[in-house]
């Protein structure tokens, strides 16, 4: 073929691919219709109805299904839903389910979201829990190595804080909340009341039970973080909780003071196991002092639309120590169902960029997750105490979330009803943990 030939084909070449794809070809991967299905627990569909409209119109290849699922089914329907391989493609996972799912996940790809960008933009509780080490084989060695990658991305971070009564603390004199867990013991038997036969009227605080406290294993858990209670080893084969720390036994310290609230010898004697539901108590203005998430707050506009409350940051061991509270969220993360996990993971990282986030927290009023936003509610008397305390929020490695949950309630309720000392309680739990551990690795 002569010169002029090859020359005149590849000019007729390039003539036919302006003709039938303009200088704009696509690649197929973006012209390609994708159907991306979202499973949510909480957020109603319409939260993201907005977000997600505005999303199709800049990627016009692709339409958003979006779920909600019943919570009390949520776990089971996900692993039941990727076994028959109708999975979603985007799932809302809770913080500590990692450990648990690990393997129904895709990890964000690195040019997607790097661990490293990840740690500057969102708060550090979100980096220690959802970025987690994969091992790959390197390809020029063969050898088998690893790296960090992000396993699920949070719109949202929630932590523990302290609602009380406003009412009844200026009843019994009380001018402020109080700031560590030694004035709310103070503050508790002031506000504390009982008839001639010792029943109790009004509760100071709900706490040291397990069956009628909200969330009554993360507050002990959050207790046992502030007192430096070394959790699990670093291996993650063996619950640590029982051990001493420099001649200490900081995890027994914070059990013993968390159940001495339902103790009737104790000087903390404030709930026990026949009083209302901690919300139920505290919405009826029974219960002066609660620890909660902020969802509370749309269970106390529901209850009790009147009432005068008040939100502090959750107390702390003393005035100037490092500030800890204890985190709960549901992250988004890409399951190992989806056709197209690359487009799963963009869409996430695209709900999770600053101005999404806003329109999200308007609409739901969430804590927020970005380091960027953590003044987005400053002038809210209630969020802004949940928004700050994002910042301060620690967790731990929990192979087991659900499991080591009843491993706490457990413990508490052994020694209120006398069948376990602190000490046989404590042990009892970390063996058990440490043999799940072991055997789930």
């Amino acid at each position: 073929m002569s010169k002029k030939i090859k020359i005149l084909s590849l000019i007729l070449l390039f003539i036919l691919l302006v003709t039938y794809c303009g200088f704009g070809c696509k690649k197929k991967s973006d012209t390609e219709k994708v159907n991306l299905t979202v499973w949510q627990v909480w957020d109603e569909k319409k939260v993201f109805e907005d977000l997600i409209n505005t999303y199709e119109k800049e990627n016009k290849n692709i339409k958003i299904t979006y779920i909600k699922k019943d919570y009390q089914n949520f776990e089971k329907d996900f692993i039941d839903a990727l076994a028959e391989e109708k999975g979603p493609d985007i799932i809302s996972i809770h913080n500590d389910w990692i450990p648990k799912h690990k393997e129904k996940l895709v990890p964000c790809p690195i040019d997607v979201i790097s661990p490293v960008d990840f740690k500057m933009t969102f708060i550090d509780v979100a980096g220690d829990e959802l970025i987690s080490e994969v091992k790959i084989i390197d390809p020029k060695t063969k050898k088998e190595t690893s790296q960090d990658q992000v396993f699920a991305v949070p719109l949202s971070v929630d932590t523990l804080a302290l609602y009380y009564n406003k009412d009844l603390l200026n009843s019994a004199h009380i001018s402020r909340p109080p700031y560590t867990w030694e004035e709310l013991g103070e503050m508790s038997r002031r506000l504390t009341s009982q008839d001639r036969w010792g029943n109790i009227i009004k509760s100071g605080v709900a706490l040291g039970t397990s069956t009628n406290i909200s969330r009554a294993a993360d507050i002990l858990q959050m207790m046992m973080l502030q007192k430096n209670t070394i959790m699990a080893d670093v291996d993650k084969k063996e619950a640590r909780f029982n051990r001493d720390v420099k001649g200490k036994y900081p995890g027994r310290d914070a059990l013993d003071f968390y159940i001495s609230f339902a103790l009737p010898k104790s000087k903390n004697y404030t709930y026990n196991r026949a009083l209302d539901f901690s919300t139920d108590g505290f919405s009826e203005g029974k219960v002066a002092m609660m620890l909660g998430y902020s969802y509370m707050i749309d269970t106390l506009k529901m209850k009790a639309p009147g009432l005068n409350y008040g939100i502090a940051e959750a107390p702390q061991e003393s005035i100037g120590d490092e500030k800890i509270t204890f985190s709960n969220y549901w992250p988004l993360a890409v399951t190992n169902n989806s056709k197209y996990p690359g487009k799963a993971w963009g869409f996430v990282k695209w709900l999770a960029e600053r101005e999404n986030l806003k329109v999200y927290y308007t609409n739901t009023n969430f804590p927020p997750s970005r380091r960027d936003l953590v003044s987005f509610y400053e002038n809210d008397e209630k969020l802004s105490i949940f928004s700050s305390q994002a910042l301060t929020a620690k967790s731990w490695y929990k192979i087991d979330s659900q499991t080591v949950e009843e491993i706490f309630n457990t413990m508490i309720s052994d020694i209120v009803l006398g069948r376990e000392t602190v000490e046989g309680a404590i042990n009892k739990g970390a063996e058990i943990l440490t043999q799940l551990m072991r055997t789930r690795e």
